[in-house]
């Protein structure tokens, strides 16, 4: 049985895509859907620059926006026990400090997200998490 979903989110098309898999989930087994956004090191990736420019946002208010955006396309698909988490620093380690508090069930996250080309070299949050996590995960690409 699911009953608790970590849905990882930064604001890419892969999270977009995960996030979509996510509610569907919950939905389905009316599972508690805990969505998450991290901000590595309080810092907005580069390819969220040019929205916050135009929009003028602060990493908080960008933080805020993802989630909110979230929970409200959880809401329209009729998913309630929601809980929002922002959090700071590395992805990975916010993502399964996330699952490990809230006991997940079940991690879905994108297979590639906004990370930079280090990230690549090194690689993605979701293969730390994949390889780390003692729940199963669900990468959507």
């Amino acid at each position: 049985m699911i009953s608790v979903i970590i849905a990882a989110i930064d604001g890419s098309g892969f999270g977009k895509k995960a996030l979509a898999a996510a509610i569907d989930l919950a939905g389905k087994y009316q599972a508690q859907l805990v969505i998450v956004t991290v901000m590595p090191d309080g810092k907005i990736p580069m390819e969220l620059y040019e929205y916050v420019r135009t929009e003028s946002l602060y990493a908080g208010e960008v933080t805020e926006l993802l989630l909110n955006q979230a929970k409200g396309m959880a809401e329209k698909a009729g998913v309630s026990n929601i809980e929002l988490v922002a959090s700071e620093g590395d992805p990975a380690a916010a993502i399964l400090r996330a699952a490990e508090k809230h006991k997940a069930d079940l991690i879905v996250m994108g297979g590639r997200g906004l990370g930079t080309i280090g990230e690549l070299l090194l690689g993605s949050v979701s293969q730390k998490v994949m390889h780390l996590a003692t729940a199963p995960c669900m990468i959507v690409r």
